[in-house]
């Protein structure tokens, strides 16, 4: 339910989230500032993109996975980049999308789990919101 009385929150009360039949979320309860960006963080696997369309879905906000819009930007996959390009490459044109992400406003965004290997990245995705690290078991 997303209480909006409140002009300048937006509230989440009990979202669940599933990834196939498993349940991945449960009981998430959340409150985001109206125009905030949230950045979504965590290793592979670990739900980011299904958790942050749900979220941005619940929020009324725009859902970006970064490598996604880092491959359309390109012209060409992730998988095709760091083997042709190189990794070194592939982390800088990373670093140009989230700063190209992290200059908007009211978007959730789900990252490639290595983003954090670079410490710039870090002002780029929390300069309008906040960052949210998921964890998963091995």
């Amino acid at each position: 339910m997303i209480n909006n009385n409140d002009r300048h929150k937006l509230v989440i009360r009990e979202l669940s989230v599933t990834m196939g039949k498993k349940l991945i979320l449960d009981h998430l309860n959340f409150e985001v500032e109206d125009g905030e960006f949230l950045s979504i963080l965590g290793p592979s696997g670990c739900g980011k993109s299904t958790i942050g369309k749900a979220l941005a879905e619940r929020l009324g906000k725009t859902f970006v996975d970064a490598d996604v819009e880092l491959e359309k930007n390109e012209g060409k996959s992730i998988a095709r980049i760091i083997p042709e390009d190189g990794e070194a490459h592939f982390r800088e044109l990373e670093t140009q999308t989230l700063e190209h992400l992290g200059k908007q406003s009211g978007l959730v965004i789900a990252t490639g789990g290595g983003c954090v290997t670079r410490p710039e990245n870090y002002p780029l995705l929390h300069q309008n919101g906040t960052i949210y690290w998921l964890e998963r078991d091995i």
